[in-house]
């Protein structure tokens, strides 16, 4: 299988040059909205508004959470994290009841999520005889509160372990006991495009694009592969 997935964008459209039918799955990793890159809420919406239009022509895409999105589902969720815009809080919130977003996919026993799953919290969600992404999206859409404000301490927060929306690069080379699946995210632009081992496993960051024009391809659920959009 051919699946790609593509890091944090936060307003950028650099989606546009990818030949989306090329692939079997294609995944947004989430944090569409907000952006450090001063862009308008224009860009912004527009560009949430071109996901949802996507997600309506291929059936094979998918879209997850992140932090700075879940923010905006909820008007008692308003304001929870850092680049918070109050200006475009509630067109954002109705562009994203249509898209059609997850906490978690797995393809080819890769986990897919916003910012990585740590043993921690998994074990405090898992379901018997469920797959993990299955038993992520279950507890999510239950408990979205829970998601946004499960923080651990290299994010300022005070849990064990962040949620999968949280979770930071370096919780997740310090775990021990980790889950014995290969995991793709986002979420740690400092660790953007970083590679990680706990046993035969990796762990790989794509939060890449404050940097370089990059999403990655995985064939047959092997190590990502770095690919530049031109």
């Amino acid at each position: 299988m051919k699946v790609l997935a593509i890091g944090d964008i936060h307003g950028r459209d650099v989606w546009k040059k990818i030949d989306f039918e090329y692939y079997d799955e294609v995944i947004f990793v989430g944090d569409y909205l907000d952006s450090r890159e001063k862009l308008s809420d224009k860009v912004i919406l527009k560009n949430l508004a071109g996901l949802v239009l996507l997600q309506e022509k291929y059936q094979h895409i998918h879209f997850l959470i992140g932090n700075h999105d879940l923010q905006y589902t909820d008007v008692e969720f308003f304001n929870s994290v850092t680049g918070y815009r109050e200006s475009y809080a509630k067109r954002a919130q109705k562009l994203l009841k249509k898209l059609k977003w997850k906490f978690a996919v797995q393809f080819d026993e890769v986990l897919y999520t916003h910012a990585g799953l740590h043993r921690k919290f998994y074990d405090l969600i898992s379901e018997p005889n469920s797959r993990i992404a299955d038993s992520i999206n279950s507890f999510g859409f239950e408990y979205q509160e829970i998601f946004l404000f499960t923080i651990g301490s290299k994010r300022g927060g005070s849990a064990e372990a962040g949620s999968p929306i949280w979770c930071d690069y370096g919780e997740l080379l310090e775990e021990e006991n980790p889950l014995p699946i290969n995991q793709v995210f986002g979420h740690t632009a400092t660790k953007g495009g970083r590679i990680a081992f706990k046993g035969q496993f990796y762990r790989q960051c794509i939060d890449i694009l404050t940097k370089y024009p990059m999403v990655y391809e995985i064939i047959d659920g092997g190590i990502p592969i770095p690919m530049l959009i031109i």
